[in-house]
């Protein structure tokens, strides 16, 4: 446990790495007495370990000890050389003529030429805070602390100030001040995103942290010239140079999406990969070059002296000064490359060819990035929604801002601490699990379908209610309207919207939040019409409390709801179902409120007259789909992918004439396993019936045929279902199709 004695004491070498030890542990121990254990159980502790004498014992920190300690541990990390001891590090401040006092610092970190200040504060659960009060005590003593700092510790460098926050919800007006007093706010996703970081790049994401707080400030001992040619592409200004990766990882910056915020432009890298960085510092290890560029960007302007006689037309050979300052080289293309470098043995002996461009505005940065990128690994279409919002932010063609600020909603709301989101939405490259089970795409389309942000009518934006005056107004109260909104059905079922789209799960995914968007976007027309005040007027918080009641009901439904309940919404997938879903909801929301009545509505309840039919023509398709798969991996896995194997061997002979006859007559042609018919499944599983046994065996009778019956059942629901005049399904053969559905979802588990 850290000692709770004041401490004057910065600490280096061993001891800071003894006490990163200790704070590095999420929880606190002690030994105790055996007779002892019952009255620290009582107070939270539990048994770690029992000896014959003593008892060691644990608990979780508090949460504003385990914030101290995690900012303490990841500035250790990043290898900042002196830290304060303790958590109650005190140091001597002149307040006035005569007046001296101690001033608590939380932490306190230093390297060669930078030292930080931090001060920490947490809240649990998050909640907004109002900070003023300590935003202007760290101002107005930023003076005495400077003072103490420089005269009792022998800080002569760049002192910077840190707030970091955990569950602290900011508001504008603190945002401002907080810049105003120079200092830095990282809240829980930065601090997420600087530990990730710390992960993957070690002492090297230091100088990352260093760029956040000190910003275009000039550091004392980077300043550096190198040899360069200068010259022009394309109209743009470039300079082509090489450098010792140890000098560049210093003034080079990576804007990554891993930490957008709803101010934040330029933010188009993804984040680093642990694996290829391994591979690279494997290779680099090994004596590997790599003879690419690193391509960046300075924003600003930089200082070149040409030599004599050395320059022919637009290309010149001179001396560049390079910025001292942090982020100052932005990457554009080679992230892995540089540093793939950091912490190795050539990092200071080893020349990288950097072609850097000057001035550059951050959507050209973007196009970039996306031109170099496109070329050699293909940009995923997740990926290219998110960098809207740096291609397009502020751009004069109204279709192409709109999309950039929903963009900026959507990358926000998988980021903002107060957001429903934060989370759950899948990061590009990586894989769509139940606990990250929205996709950027899908809830980029959902929100630009529901027309609440607005809409591109004729060529020209229709601002929609949650628009406000300019681009980042929008993002700020759109993001917080939906938290708000998302927020009901994340607070009142905690275990449903856990589940993503896990089994029991449907509301946190990409149908079930689209299926809310839709409502929100009734809702907000039934108050346009009778609510006051109007949406587009209401604060955040009024259109929250006007939602409510509306939720109400959608809440209910989904708290009394079980398994096959469940699984029946998780069935109504696509546009239609999805619509299909939210007006279920709003019918239960009438049912409490008659005078809801959104357009499609009443034509909704008519048609669910038709007992479990409607219900029944959308689980079809899908049912189709997934017999068609579970055939066509078995026959794959049997045969091969060849149609000398699968086709030939695996299809019997009769089913290829039918099938190859129906190819045939079609003008756009396609693989012969687009034109199978329900029927052919049949025909394909009894030839094969070794294989498709485990898998399409379904029902109570013995023996193949008996097996099999179930496809003529349901070839019959399926041509009734096509010709709505042939009658309805009933409440038996939708159970049947729904059951078929589950063996068939079971089934795609257990497939080779």
């Amino acid at each position: 446990m850290i000692e709770a004695t004041p401490s004057l004491k910065l600490i280096a070498g061993s001891e800071l790495e003894a006490e990163l030890r200790l704070r590095r542990s999420a929880s606190l121990f002690k030994r105790v007495a055996p007779s002892d254990v019952a009255v620290h159980e009582a107070d939270g502790w539990t048994v770690a370990r029992a000896n014959k004498y003593s008892v060691r014992l644990q608990k979780a920190k508090p949460i504003d000890q385990a914030l101290e300690d995690d900012v303490w541990s990841l500035l250790a990390r990043l290898g900042f050389t002196q830290l304060s001891q303790g958590r109650r590090f005190v140091i001597p401040v002149t307040k006035g003529p005569g007046q001296t006092a101690s001033k608590q610092i939380d932490v306190l970190a230093a390297d060669d030429e930078t030292a930080l200040v931090v001060e920490c504060k947490a809240s649990a659960p998050a909640k907004p805070r109002s900070m003023a009060k300590d935003l202007a005590e760290a101002y107005a003593l930023r003076g005495a602390v400077t003072s103490a700092l420089r005269q009792h510790y022998g800080i002569k460098k760049k002192i910077g100030w840190l707030f970091v926050t955990r569950g602290i919800i900011w508001g504008d007006n603190d945002r401002a001040r907080a810049d105003e007093f120079k200092i830095r706010v990282l809240t829980d996703n930065d601090l997420d995103y600087f530990l990730r970081l710390a992960d993957l790049l070690g002492t090297a994401a230091r100088h990352q942290l260093q760029a956040e707080v000190f910003g275009d400030q000039q550091i004392e001992g980077l300043n550096r010239t190198v040899p360069a040619v200068r010259g022009r592409i394309g109209g743009r200004r470039f300079y082509q140079f090489t450098i010792d990766p140890d000098r560049l990882l210093k003034i080079a910056f990576i804007s990554h999406r891993a930490r957008l915020d709803a101010e934040s432009v330029g933010t188009y890298q993804r984040m680093l990969r642990k694996g290829r960085l391994r591979d690279i510092r494997r290779y680099i290890d090994g004596g590997g070059v790599f003879p690419t560029n690193i391509v960046v960007n300075f924003r600003t302007r930089r200082r070149f002296e040409l030599s004599a006689d050395k320059s022919d037309g637009d290309v010149a050979l001179g001396t560049l000064y390079l910025p001292n300052t942090y982020k100052a080289a932005w990457i554009i293309d080679g992230q892995h490359r540089l540093y793939g470098f950091a912490g190795s043995k050539w990092s200071k002996s080893t020349q990288l060819p950097v072609l850097a461009f000057e001035g550059l505005p951050p959507s050209e940065e973007a196009r970039l990035f996306v031109d170099i990128n496109n070329k050699q690994v293909k940009v995923q279409r997740s990926l290219l929604v998110e960098l809207m919002s740096e291609l397009y932010w502020n751009s004069p063609i109204p279709d192409e801002a709109y999309h950039a600020v929903l963009s900026r909603i959507v990358a926000v709301l998988g980021k903002d601490i107060a957001s429903p989101f934060r989370g759950r939405m899948v990061q590009e490259g990586d894989t769509q699990t139940a606990d990250t089970p929205l996709t950027v795409t899908a809830v980029y389309e959902s929100l630009k379908k529901s027309n609440l942000v607005g809409a591109i009518r004729k060529g020209v934006f229709d601002p929609g209610p949650l628009y406000d005056s300019d681009a980042q107004g929008a993002v700020r109260r759109s993001v917080d309207v939906l938290s708000r909104y998302f927020r009901l059905f994340a607070d009142a079922l905690p275990d449903h919207w856990s589940r993503g789209n896990g089994e029991g799960g449907y509301l946190c995914t990409n149908n079930g939040v689209s299926a809310l968007l839709l409502v929100l976007g009734a809702v907000v027309d039934h108050l346009a019409q009778f609510g006051s005040p109007k949406p587009w007027q209401a604060t955040p918080q009024e259109l929250e409390d006007a939602i409510r009641p509306f939720a109400a009901p959608v809440i209910e439904i989904f708290r009394k709801a079980d398994l096959p309940d469940i699984r029946q919404y998780r069935r109504q997938v696509g546009n239609a179902g999805q619509r299909q879903a939210a007006f279920a909801m709003m019918e239960a929301v009438q049912s409490e409120k008659p005078g809801f009545i959104p357009e499609g509505l009443e034509e909704f309840i008519k048609s669910q007259d038709q007992t479990g039919t409607n219900t029944a023509r959308q689980l079809m398709p899908e049912l189709q789909l997934m017999i068609h798969d579970a055939t066509m991996t078995l026959l794959l896995d049997r045969f091969g992918r060849d149609e000398s194997g699968w086709w030939r061997k695996g299809v019997p002979e009769k089913v290829r004439t039918e099938v190859a006859a129906r190819r045939e007559t079609n003008p756009e042609g396609g693989a012969y396993d687009q034109f199978f018919e329900l029927l052919d499944y049949r025909s394909i599983a009894s030839a094969n019936w070794d294989s498709f046994d485990p898998f399409f065996g379904f029902g109570s009778g013995k023996g193949k045929e008996s097996q099999l019956a179930w496809f003529s059942k349901l070839s019959a629901i399926r041509n009734r279902i096509a010709h709505p005049e042939r009658g309805t399904v009933s409440e038996e053969e939708l159970a049947f199709i729904e059951e078929l559905a589950d063996h068939f979802e079971k089934a795609a588990a257990l497939l080779p």
